[in-house]
């Protein structure tokens, strides 16, 4: 889910700079902000399933 959310605000960065470069004049308002939203979203859901996994491993060491 990170991974997906991560590559939604890539691409939606390529789409609005593609469309610059090629002089749209239509707003992209959504688009720009897509990333803003997305990238820390998908940074904290790394990182979740980071610990989670830690946490499993450290478990499992354990026993």
């Amino acid at each position: 889910m990170g991974a997906g959310i991560i590559g939604l605000s890539l691409l939606s960065i390529i789409v609005t700079l593609v469309s610059s470069y090629m002089g749209s004049t239509t707003n992209l308002a959504l688009f720009a902000q897509i990333p803003l939203l997305g990238l820390p979203l998908g940074f904290v859901f790394v990182m979740t399933l980071l610990v989670l996994a830690l946490r499993r491993k450290g478990r499992e060491n354990r026993s």
